[in-house]
C-alpha cells in the first residue's frame, strides 16, 4: 500500500512555477531544459507541467 502510495505521488503533475521552486532555478531555465531535452514538459489544456518523478530525478543529479 506505501509502495503504490509513493508511485501515485511521484507521477503527480507540477505547475511551472512549483517545479521551479523545487528545482532552485528560474522558469526560463525550465524552458530551456525542455528545448535541450533535459527535462520534458506535460501540456495539458495548453498548460505546461512537468512529472513530479522527473523533478525528483533531476534534483538527485543536481546535488
Amino acid at each position: 500500500m506505501i509502495e503504490a502510495e509513493a508511485a501515485a505521488s511521484s507521477d503527480q503533475l507540477l505547475t511551472v512555477d512549483e517545479a521551479a521552486r523545487l528545482l532552485s532555478v528560474s522558469k526560463m531555465t525550465l524552458y530551456r531544459w525542455d528545448q535541450n531535452g533535459i527535462l520534458k514538459k506535460v501540456e495539458i489544456g495548453g498548460k505546461r507541467r512537468y512529472r513530479k518523478s522527473d523533478i525528483e530525478r533531476l534534483a538527485g543529479c543536481k546535488m
